[in-house]
């Protein structure tokens, strides 16, 4: 499994340092999820952050379609 999180923020455009800490919050919550990394990427002047894990015994692919595949590795 791994897990994905994110946030947008509208009206009140936080700094680099507040979006990379709430958005590590709300990965760390989703450990169980994919214990095996995580990682945040944030984009400031769009109040954008978003968050993941991975579980290292599944790969996603994107399809040429839109569709995202899962499979996993043994």
């Amino acid at each position: 499994m791994c897990g994905i999180c994110g946030f947008i923020s509208r009206g009140h455009l936080p700094g680099d340092s507040e979006l990379r800490a709430t958005v590590t919050r709300m990965t760390r919550t989703l450990h169980h999820r994919g214990p095996d990394g995580s990682g945040v990427w944030t984009d400031m002047r769009a109040g954008l952050a978003l968050g993941g894990t991975l579980a290292s015994k599944v790969v996603f692919t994107l399809e040429i379609s839109g569709r995202l595949r899962a499979a996993s590795i043994k």
